[in-house]
């Protein structure tokens, strides 16, 4: 996921690797997962027709 890499990048240390760091990316990516899964559950009700 991008999010991942762009959390990442304002990391210097291996030290900032915190507990708080960790909670913020799990808020990021959850969301993340959701919509995508939700995303794909639309496009495969709505494209079955489509797909036959």
């Amino acid at each position: 996921y991008g999010i991942t890499s762009v959390s990442l990048l304002p990391v210097e240390t291996i030290s900032e690797l915190s507990p708080t760091f960790f909670m913020g990316l799990l808020k990021a990516l959850v969301p993340s997962v959701l919509m995508s899964i939700y995303v794909v559950g639309l496009n495969q009700l709505f494209d079955a027709e489509i797909d036959k």
